[in-house]
């Protein structure tokens, strides 16, 4: 008999045991569904601007490139003794890659993994040109030479844009990597002189300040993003409200619109800054553009 109530005593343990480890499974996966629906809620907002912006800019990081009037209207514009090979244009791609392959799953499935890759340089004989052409290879040259190696990378693609905008030539480029990051640089070259142009030219030739500029950046974030952090009714425990508040005010912080964020003009001579945006799902962060003449954000422009 003791036997038995014990063995009964036991079971009921179990059960109650399985039952409250399915409820945190299911509210775990159910925090999940909503932090998703938080980090969705976030793109569309961006994707939305980038809609509405891309009636009046251009979209050259991500393949829809007008590469020929471009690069006649820059390469007319450079010094000629500034030209380092005559046989090149002024920005062109000393790597490349373009490459996809099947990856086999399930029973007689498979899905294609495609990887471009596009690793530029600056085609001009200058001091400046040359140490800017060694960061990017020092930067970008890495997952080039894995992927060689391995047929495989955690980057699906490195793009370029180049913009023309008086004397000054910009270059941007844009890294994708899994999970819906983006790394991006962005350089900027007097094609008079050769010299590199500084945050502090670009600013002062859009008539900004260095002391307002952090203020005047912090303010278009804070526009676009309030209440895309704010968590649903669902998901309001105060650690998860913390944790929204904190990614917040990472992204709007004085720290984060830095004069030191690299910075360009794009086909529109608009003053493009590149900021970190701070995730609460998906990647933990990754780099968007603001533009800052027509207080736009993008995830994906150039």
């Amino acid at each position: 008999m003791k036997v038995n109530n014990f063995i009964r005593n036991e079971r009921s343990l179990l059960i109650i045991f399985m039952i409250f480890l399915v409820a945190i499974i299911l509210t775990g996966c159910k925090k999940t569904n909503d932090e998703k629906k938080v980090y969705d809620k976030e793109n569309e907002v961006i994707q939305n601007t980038t809609n509405q912006a891309n009636e009046i800019e251009t979209n050259e990081v991500n393949g829809n490139t007008k590469d020929n009037t471009l690069e006649n209207n820059v390469e007319n514009q450079v010094t000629n003794n500034l030209i380092k090979d005559s046989s090149k244009k002024i920005v062109y791609a000393l790597y490349t890659v373009e490459d996809s392959y099947d990856v086999p799953y399930g029973e007689g499935k498979s899905y294609q993994v495609k990887y471009k890759y596009k690793i530029p340089q600056i085609n001009m004989n200058s001091e400046d040109a040359e140490r800017i052409n060694g960061k990017i290879l020092e930067l970008l040259k890495p997952t080039y030479d894995d992927y060689q190696k391995l047929k495989q990378s955690g980057c699906s693609k490195i793009e370029y844009a180049y913009h023309k905008n008086g004397n000054v030539l910009s270059l941007v480029i844009a890294e994708f990597w899994d999970g819906g990051s983006i790394e991006r640089q962005a350089y900027n070259i007097n094609m008079e002189t050769g010299k590199e142009v500084t945050n502090a030219e670009l600013l002062q030739k859009k008539g900004i300040s260095e002391t307002e500029f952090p203020s005047k950046l912090s303010n278009i974030l804070n526009e676009k993003f309030k209440g895309m952090y704010t968590p649903s009714a669902e998901m309001s425990d105060p650690d998860t409200v913390e944790i929204f508040n904190a990614q917040y005010k990472r992204t709007i912080a004085l720290e984060n619109c830095s004069t030191t964020n690299e910075m360009y003009l794009n086909a529109n001579n608009n003053l493009c800054v590149i900021v970190t945006r701070y995730n609460v799902a998906g990647p933990g962060s990754t780099e968007i553009i603001v533009n800052m003449d027509n207080n736009s954000i993008f995830a994906q422009e150039s």
